[in-house]
């Protein structure tokens, strides 16, 4: 079965503690929000955010988001660091014997742009398209909030 994915970016501001001069400070996050609509979306985030923070918070945005796919790493790491890969499948349109280039925006989990690049490939091993990297950028995001983690937490609730 071939999961759809509706993506959102959320943009959370709070108060926080400035780590170099003990000062509070207003801070805001990005989170990246797997969701059917634009209130799910600020639900689920204001979910996942609450029991981290100790003062008032508030979900500033909530945008649409043209991801088309997420792979966390798959090794567990400190990282907190998502990249944004752009890619181009390549397909052949036989009638006209020419390359079409179809663009998708791929977020990935990694330490750095080279594991960004290694976890893409391991994402990808099992698709048959061709396909090449156009542009790996860092991201602002500080999480991804997916329907897979839920569907773990609910599995171990029972």
């Amino acid at each position: 079965m071939v999961t759809q994915h509706n993506y959102f970016e959320t943009k959370v501001n709070y108060t926080g503690i400035d780590e170099v001069t003990g000062k509070q400070v207003k801070l805001s996050d990005s989170y990246l929000i797997d969701a059917l609509s634009f209130s799910e979306a600020e639900a689920r985030t204001i979910k996942e955010v609450e029991p981290f923070m100790s003062g008032e918070f508030s979900v500033e945005a909530v945008k649409r988001s043209n991801v088309y796919e997420v792979f966390p790493e798959t090794e567990p790491t400190e990282s907190d660091l998502w990249f944004k890969l752009k890619i181009d499948f390549i397909v052949l349109d036989k009638e006209k014997r020419t390359e079409k280039h179809i663009s998708s925006n791929i977020i990935v989990e990694a330490d750095s742009i080279e594991m960004a690049i290694t976890n893409l490939k391991l994402g990808m091993r099992g698709t048959m398209s061709d396909y090449e990297v156009v542009s790996v950028t860092k991201t602002g995001i500080v999480g991804v909030i997916g329907w897979v983690e839920e569907r773990k937490e609910k599995e171990d609730e029972n």
